[in-house]
């Protein structure tokens, strides 16, 4: 016979399928959390390359503004890749309505920048907006 008061080593059933549970569970939420993570630093990535592209395009607006003496209104479209993603670049030059302006104020146009691109199953953009001076026709 076995004595009552003698001491077991080791661990039970139970107590190993709890420690294998927690173990896990938290390997589960580990896993996610990096997945979350890179999807992050994906979104984040095509941000700054949709950015980057828009402030060249506004650069060379700019430069043509200069040399032209101002902007005509017109729309243009253009593809592009954000890293490993296709997107599309609506460049538009609209009128702004100045009910307030004298013969001798200068005509504005507003310049938007629109980079669309699509990151999973959402539509993702970009804007960026600017003034400049409208072209006189001549």
């Amino acid at each position: 016979m076995k004595a009552k008061n003698e001491v077991r080593e080791g661990f039970t059933l139970v107590e190993l399928m709890v420690a294998v549970f927690i173990l896990a569970s938290g390997i589960a939420l580990v896993v996610r959390s990096f997945s979350s993570i890179a999807a992050a630093l994906d979104n984040c990535d095509n941000r700054v390359a949709a950015v980057r592209f828009m402030a060249e395009k506004m650069a060379e607006t700019e430069l043509r503004e200069k040399e032209e003496s101002g902007i005509a209104e017109a729309e243009e479209e253009n593809s592009l890749q954000l890293g490993s993603r296709a997107a599309v670049c609506i460049n538009r030059a609209a009128a702004v309505d100045n009910p307030q302006a004298d013969e001798e104020d200068i005509s504005l146009v507003e310049n938007i920048l629109t980079v669309s691109w699509k990151e999973g199953n959402k539509n993702k953009n970009a804007v960026l907006a600017a003034y400049f001076k409208q072209k006189k026709e001549e």
